[in-house]
């Protein structure tokens, strides 16, 4: 009896293999669309299937924000586990995630959307220390940063020159850094002077930061 129950489970068994492999893959996951804060991290999809299947990380935004840390798998159970990076833009990032599923019979395919929320947009100079311009006049230089690309800076005094007064790079992939040199005029008072500078968005509306200097008294 033992002889013939071993031959037949063997002949079951292929005879299943082959019914699957004459019917088109099916492929299901427990979720269509993907929302990560900016701050990123780690998610898991579930996903099933009766072949073997393959995900592609396909960003939409021109950079490559997040990758999978497992693209495949065979017939049955699986897991995309799906690794975000930190988003530090004010812009939302987009992409999708493409599966494959294929046998003999046939491939079938599934997007899965992928966003990423923006950081609050922020426009700083990222090296400022207290600085005392000399009575005679003098310049610095200070690094501008900004999330946006899209700014400007504005001085209390208009006889202070700023090589530049405005960034108009917008929706950058990183965020953009710009040298801005102040030059300040003699002091022709007989007092320390205090002046601000102030970087905005544009056309001015949100005040990011306000930094104060000082000029030496003669």
């Amino acid at each position: 009896m033992k002889r013939l129950l071993i031959p037949l489970l063997i002949l079951c068994h292929l005879a299943i293999s082959c019914d699957l492999m004459d019917q088109e893959p099916q492929l299901t996951l427990d979720t269509e669309e993907l929302i990560f804060d900016a701050q990123g991290g780690l998610f898991d999809i579930s996903v099933e299937s009766t072949a073997s299947w393959k995900a592609t990380a396909q960003p939409t935004t021109g950079f490559e924000f997040f990758s999978l840390l497992n693209a495949g798998g065979l017939a049955g159970k699986g897991t995309i586990r799906i690794s975000m990076r930190p988003n530090p833009l004010a812009v939302v990032r987009a992409g999708v995630i493409k599966l494959v599923c294929s046998n003999e019979a046939g491939t079938q395919s599934l997007i899965v959307n992928v966003f990423q929320t923006g950081a609050v947009a922020y426009t700083k100079v990222s090296d400022w220390n207290e600085i005392t311009v000399p009575s005679e006049g003098g310049s610095f230089s200070v690094t501008i940063e900004s999330s946006t690309g899209y700014w400007g800076v504005i001085c209390d005094d208009p006889e202070v020159q700023l090589n530049v007064k405005e960034g108009d790079y917008e929706n950058p992939d990183e965020p953009v850094f710009y040298m801005l040199t102040v030059t300040v005029p003699a002091n022709p008072s007989t007092e320390k002077r205090t002046f601000k500078l102030t970087l905005t968005d544009r056309p001015a509306q949100i005040i990011y930061q306000e930094y104060t200097f000082y000029q030496a008294q003669p």
